[in-house]
C-alpha cells in the first residue's frame, strides 16, 4: 500500500511539473485573424547580425538576429527585413527582455522562388507548435505575399520565431501583439484537469488505507 501510495504521490508531481503542450495555432492561408494590434518598427538599421525594433504601441524591444546574413533594415518605417546580399537564409525573432512574450505574431516572407521553409514558434516552455499537431514546414511561392499568422492560447505566450530557408529576399509587415510576462501564463485547462484527477486518486489511496487500518486495529 506504502509503495501505491507513493507511486501516485510521484505521479501527480510530475504532472504538476510537466509544461503544458504549446497551444501555439500556426495560420498560412487565408481566412487569416485579425491583425495583432502593433507594428514593429525597424527604421533604418544595420547591417549586422543582430538588429533591434521597437513596437509602435508599448515600445516593447525586439530582437532579430542571423547567425549566417548580415541583416540590413532600409528606411521603411515598419519593419522591414534583408540582407547586405540578398539572400536570407536564417532569422530569428524574440523580445529584448527575456522575461516577456507575446500571445499573436505576423509577417510576410518574400522569396525568390517557390520553396519549402522550417518556421518554428516557441513558447515559454521551450517546446514549439509542432507539440501540438501543427506543422513546422511549410511552402511559400516567389508572389511575394507569404503571410504567416500564430496564435497563443491557454495561458501560453510566444518566446521566439525562428524562420529557415534558402534564397529568402525579406521579411515585412511584422506586427505581434499580447505582450505579457510568463508570470501571466497559466496551466491550461487539460492540465489543470489532470492535476485534480490525480489529487482525487491519491485521496482515495490514503482513504483505503485509513479503512484497512481501521478493520484491522477492530
Amino acid at each position: 500500500m506504502k509503495l501505491r501510495i507513493a507511486a501516485a504521490a510521484s505521479a501527480l508531481a510530475m504532472l504538476s511539473a510537466a509544461p503544458a503542450l504549446a497551444d501555439i495555432t500556426v495560420i498560412s492561408n487565408p481566412p487569416f485573424p485579425q491583425n495583432p494590434p502593433e507594428n514593429v518598427l525597424l527604421t533604418g538599421n544595420g547591417p549586422g547580425g543582430s538588429l533591434l525594433g521597437t513596437t509602435n504601441q508599448t515600445n516593447t524591444n525586439v530582437v532579430f538576429t542571423s547567425s549566417t546574413d548580415a541583416l540590413l533594415a532600409p528606411p521603411q518605417g515598419q519593419a522591414y527585413l534583408a540582407t547586405t546580399d540578398g539572400s536570407l537564409q536564417n532569422l530569428n525573432i524574440a523580445l529584448a527582455n527575456p522575461s516577456l512574450g507575446f500571445t499573436s505574431f505576423e509577417f510576410n516572407i518574400d522569396a525568390a522562388s517557390s520553396q519549402q521553409i522550417t518556421l518554428l514558434f516557441t513558447d515559454q516552455f521551450g517546446q514549439t507548435q509542432a507539440a501540438n499537431g501543427q506543422p513546422t514546414t511549410f511552402t511559400v511561392g516567389g508572389s511575394g505575399s507569404n503571410f504567416f499568422n500564430a496564435v497563443a492560447s491557454n495561458g501560453e505566450v510566444i518566446t521566439n520565431v525562428s524562420l529557415t530557408g534558402v534564397n529568402l529576399t525579406d521579411i515585412g509587415q511584422v506586427r505581434l501583439g499580447g505582450v505579457q510576462s510568463f508570470s501571466a501564463a497559466v496551466p491550461e485547462p487539460a492540465s489543470w484537469a489532470m492535476m485534480i484527477l490525480g489529487l482525487g486518486g491519491l485521496g482515495g489511496l490514503l482513504r483505503q488505507n485509513r479503512r484497512r487500518t481501521a478493520l484491522t486495529l477492530g
